[in-house]
Order: C-alpha cells, then structure tokens, then sequence
C-alpha cells in the first residue's frame, strides 16, 4: 500500500471548501469545517513524531486521511445543499426575471453534486484498502476542480448580486423618503443648498452603484450564453492588448462601496434634519 497525502489534497481542504465568496457559513459548516482542520491537525502531528515506528506511523496516518476524506465530504455536502436550498428559495423580481434560467440551471446543478457526494461517501463506507480511497480521493479533487468548484462559484455570485440588488433598492426607497423631508422641512437658502447637495451626492453614489450591478447581471448572463470560436475570436479582436478583466465580484464590491457611500450621504443628512427639530 502507498502512503500518500499530495499537496493538493491539503490545499483543496484548507481553501477549496467553505470559501465561497461571501458566502456566509452556517453553524453546520463551521463545525464541519472544524472537523476537517482537527483531522488535519491529527495526521501533521503524527507526521512530526519522529519516535513512532514506521509501520505504526503508516497505519495510523492512512486510517486518519480516511477520516479526513469523510470529513470533507461531509463538509462539502452540507456546503452545496446549504447553496440549494438558497437558490431553491429565491423568487425573482420582475426586475431580474432573466436571471431565472440561470437559477433554476445552477440547482439542477447543485442537484448533481449532492448525488453524486453522497454516492462518494457510500463508496468510501464499503472502501477496505486505502489505495481504493486514495482513488476515491484522486476523483473527488478532479471532480471538483472541473465542475463542482465553478458551480458553487456561480451560485455564490448570483445570490451576492441579488443582495447588491436588493440593497441598492433599499436605497433608492430611502433616497425618495429623504428628498420628501428635506422639501417639507423648513431651513435657510443656505441649510436647504447643503441638504440637497447631499441628496445629489446620494443619487449619484446609488447610480454608481445601479450601473456596477448592471455590469454583474451582464456577466452573470454570459453563463448561460457558451461561446463559439467565432465570439471568442471576435472578443479577443475587440479587447486592447493587456486589458483589465473585471469580475462579477469586482462589479458587485463596486456596487456595495458606492451603496455605503450613498448612505453615508444619508446619515449626514438625517443627523442635519435631527438638529433642526
């Protein structure tokens, strides 16, 4: 038998799993997570006891890599069924209604991976030697580098655009509540000037913010629009030597400064309304 941990087997565990952007951990995968980084911990400790006998040692640090491939399965089970039932539970606005293939392509998606995970820690229950789970594990790192990896990636940006969205509206809805105060309050020419610079200020930051959001909608809409050589070719043709190459979490980080800028604005003038009462 071969005792072997590779490198990339100890990256995928410390940064492939449950490092979705923002994507926000529940307490299931903390402790799932905390599981695998435990498992982990085990076999380096086991790899520094230079005093262990070599056959001792390779026993005991094969047994503990089949643990760590459980946990991690398990991690990652609980990681795409959480992503799931979210997009499972989102309903659209009409606003974001060509988002909709996108969603229910990215569950039916999800759907896959939770089968076949489960069918992956089946195999490894009934798995006796440890070079059938090293096959295991070899499979499992391919599989989620070519398809599992980007799903997860697509869905976690399609629910942080729908959150930029929701909080760009939010924003709007405050934007027309302060303009109403700011017409009906009574203040000097100078007190009113500074009043409605600050509610430009906002429009602006908010318009900032709607056009960054448009350019992730934009992106988000290429999943499900595969390009021929001839797009590739033609985009290649367009696009200057060296150009920078924004990401849809580019777009939406934008989007969520220019939102927290606006509010600012917003905040500043509540407090100015505040003092004059």
């Amino acid at each position: 038998m071969k005792s072997r941990v590779t490198t990339a087997f100890v990256l995928l565990t410390f940064f492939g799993l449950g490092g979705t952007i923002t994507h926000a951990q529940s307490e299931k995968i903390k402790s799932a997570r905390e599981a695998v980084i435990e498992t982990l911990s085990q076999i380096q400790s086991l790899k520094d006891d230079i005093l262990l006998p070599t056959p001792e040692k390779i026993f005991k640090e094969q047994t503990l890599k089949r643990t760590a491939f459980g946990n991690i399965l398990i991690l990652s089970l609980i990681e795409t069924e959480e992503m799931h039932d979210k997009l499972q539970g989102i309903v659209l606005e009409d606003s974001n209604a060509p988002l909709e293939p996108l969603r229910e392509d990215l569950i039916e998606r999800l759907e896959r991976h939770i089968k076949y995970l489960n069918a992956l820690q089946d195999l490894l229950e009934t798995t006796e030697t440890y070079d059938a789970v090293q096959n295991l594990i070899d499979q499992f790192e391919a599989k989620r580098k070519e398809a599992h990896n980007p799903d997860v990636k697509r869905a976690a940006e399609l629910l942080l655009t729908l959150q930029v969205d929701s909080a760009i509206d939010r924003g709007y809805e405050r934007l027309d509540k302060l303009t109403t105060l700011v017409k009906k309050a009574k203040a000097t020419k100078t007190e009113l000037a500074a009043r409605l610079s600050l509610i430009s200020l906002a429009s602006a930051h908010l318009a900032e913010a709607k056009h960054s959001a448009l350019l992730a909608h934009e992106e988000l809409a290429k999943y499900l629009a595969p390009k021929t050589p001839a797009i590739e070719q033609a985009i290649t043709e367009v696009l200057p030597p060296k150009s920078i190459v924004f990401s849809i979490q580019d777009f939406n980080e934008q989007a969520i400064t220019s939102t927290k800028d606006a509010y600012k604005n917003f905040l500043e003038l509540s407090d100015g309304l505040a003092k004059k009462k």
